[in-house]
């Protein structure tokens, strides 16, 4: 009998492929939204700049909210 240990993936990466992926959908959806006045590039900028505005208001309520973890 064999068993196979997966290295365990820290969060991280795990986190960045997550954001890469949610972004590939938000971004076409800006960019559809926008009648084609912005390009491409700038749809996913703006997709990526609004998940990150997103998980900075998520963690700044988690710490106001329990500070004694922080």
């Amino acid at each position: 009998m064999v068993i196979i240990m997966y290295p365990k993936i820290s969060f991280l990466p795990r986190l960045l492929l997550f954001a890469s992926v949610l972004n590939l959908a938000i971004a076409p959806t800006v960019f559809a939204a926008s009648s084609g006045t912005i390009d491409r590039a700038t749809a996913y900028a703006l997709g990526l700049l609004g998940m990150v505005v997103i998980g900075l208001a998520i963690y700044l309520a988690i710490v106001i909210i329990q500070p004694e973890r922080f």
